[in-house]
């Protein structure tokens, strides 16, 4: 069958290569919609596929807006399963018109790098690492520093989602 792929603009390689390589084992062709902001990274994957011996037209790259290209992913009966990594508004619309034709779909939405803080761990160290790891280039300060610690709690909220042994 073939596979529609719609592809976040943060991670715009990394994101979308497990879902490609996921459904060519499975003897699909993909269909790749980058995101917008990010298409030069999606079409040079295309040409890397190529390079490595992936048969023309098994990886196919198509940018576009997503209202139009992304939306075909999800109307057209030949798209028999869409991936897509974005905002939950997006998701729904995307989960909803899937529905209609009773299509597969794959959807990682909103939030990301979700961690888990063991009671006697070094909160302020978690914290620091996290942001980090999430944010290694956008972040211009130095989380080390008191100061910007200090940042870092106005900016951050500690929530018990699950406690093992209950609350």
């Amino acid at each position: 069958g073939v596979v529609g792929v719609i592809g976040p603009w943060n991670y715009p390689a990394f994101t979308p290569m497990g879902s490609i390589g996921h459904a060519l084992a499975a003897g699909n062709a993909v269909l790749l919609k980058p995101a917008e902001l990010t298409p030069l990274t999606a079409l040079r994957l295309g040409e890397l596929a190529l390079e490595a011996g992936l048969p023309e037209g098994l990886l196919q790259i198509l940018p576009g807006a997503g209202p139009v290209v992304g939306e075909r992913f999800v109307t057209h009966p030949d798209v028999r399963k869409v991936v897509f990594t974005g905002s939950p508004a997006v998701g729904a619309q995307v989960m909803a018109g899937c529905s209609e034709q009773v299509k597969r779909v794959t959807l990682e939405l909103g939030g990301k790098s979700a961690n888990v803080v063991f009671a006697d761990a070094d909160l302020e160290r978690a914290a620091a690492d996290t942001v980090k790891r999430v944010l290694p280039v956008r972040t211009p300060v130095d989380w080390t520093r008191e100061p910007d610690l200090q940042r870092l709690r106005a900016f951050t909220e500690v929530k018990t989602v699950w406690h093992p042994v209950g609350s």
